[in-house]
């Protein structure tokens, strides 16, 4: 009966072990998921920049040739094709910066991933070595019990053959 207890108390951690390891796994799909939609994302708004850029640039040569008498007007088409390279600037540091920063979550996620599947490896072994010592205990004990029955057998085998005797 307690050998029953300890092997249910064995499948009871080796399925809590099983749970941990599938919601690991849940979190690291659920992180890859997360880093593909931002990496898409950012792609997206890198075409979206490309695009506004050449359009920009197009623009800027048909003004500049549009205005070309004009300095005052000049002046102040270079100020604002500077704000824009800067707006655009910033904007690709903060797209390769949101990237970098789901790279280290997806990498972190990994990590503890692999932490939670280690562990519950070590947990695996070491269950195993119990339930081999305590499969063992049981054997011993087995035998211990046919010797015993054995040499009960034979007590009363010779308490009945004294008896007789004593008859």
């Amino acid at each position: 009966a307690q050998g029953r207890e300890r092997l249910r108390g064995f499948a009871r951690q080796l399925g809590q072990l099983f749970d941990g390891a599938e919601r690991a796994a849940a979190a690291a799909r659920h992180w890859e998921a997360q880093w593909t939609a931002s990496f898409r994302h950012v792609l997206e708004q890198r075409q979206d920049h490309d695009y506004a850029s050449v359009s920009y640039e197009v623009e800027l040569r048909d003004l500049r040739q549009a205005l070309a008498a004009s300095e005052a007007r000049a002046a102040e088409l270079a100020r604002e094709a500077q704000g824009l390279r800067e707006a655009a600037r910033a904007g690709a540091e903060g797209a390769q910066r949101r990237e970098a920063e789901h790279r280290a979550a997806l990498g972190a996620a990994q990590d503890a991933a692999q932490r939670y599947l280690s562990a519950g490896e070590q947990q695996r072994r070491l269950l195993e070595q119990r339930l081999e010592k305590e499969a063992e205990d049981a054997r011993t004990l087995r035998a211990e019990m046919q010797r015993l029955g054995v040499d009960l057998a034979a007590e009363r085998a010779e308490r009945g053959r004294v008896e007789k005797e004593a008859r």
